[in-house]
């Protein structure tokens, strides 16, 4: 079972790593992360390829291309209200994430880029793929079986978490954007 085991980035230098006593809250909480996120970064080719695939299956492309056929699906207009939450949802925690990314300005980890990523978004807090399934999940669960929404809910933990272990973000970066999603999704069922 040795060569199924995921080997993570965890070594005697990140298990060693100290933050600084002085200095406020945030640097404090920041470096504890850093050092908590590098640990975490997934090593093993073959997990950051099944990590890369998890994090894709939350690209906005992806979930409009989705929106746009089940738009025009035949039928019952429950894909129609489907695919408009869909678009609400995305263009929602778009506005969001990319508004606070410029307003905090926290930059991404270090490390090779992983993707397009790292080249045309720099900044980390918070996490666009977090805040964007966090959404869809909330928005789409007054529509879907109890049993889908538990899916649904582990597949949005499981595309944010995968942003930690690309090393593309840090641990905080994912669980405010996921509450941030959450939020998004409630005020977008609010007024929608």
């Amino acid at each position: 079972m040795k060569g199924l085991a995921m080997e993570l980035a965890y070594t005697e230098e990140t298990a060693r790593l100290r933050c600084p006593e002085s200095g406020g809250v945030w640097e404090r909480l920041s470096c504890w992360d850093a050092g908590l996120s590098a640990s975490l970064r997934l090593v093993d080719s073959r997990w950051r390829r099944l990590g890369k695939t998890v994090a894709h299956s939350g690209d906005a492309v992806f979930w409009l291309a989705a929106a746009a056929v089940m738009f025009f699906l035949p039928g019952t207009p429950t894909w129609q209200e489907v695919a408009l939450r869909l678009v609400q949802a995305i263009v929602g925690a778009g506005v969001v994430a990319a508004g606070l990314k410029r307003l905090i300005r926290r930059p991404r980890p270090d490390g090779p880029p992983d993707g397009l990523y790292p080249i045309h978004d720099h900044y980390s807090l918070p996490s666009g793929h977090a805040v964007r399934v966090a959404a869809i999940a909330t928005v789409l669960g007054p529509l879907i079986p109890g049993w889908l929404i538990a899916v649904l809910a582990l597949w949005a933990a499981a595309v944010a978490l995968s942003r930690v272990l690309l090393g593309v973000h840090y641990l905080l970066d994912v669980l405010s954007g996921i509450v941030l999603g959450g939020m998004v999704g409630l005020v977008l069922m609010l007024v929608g």
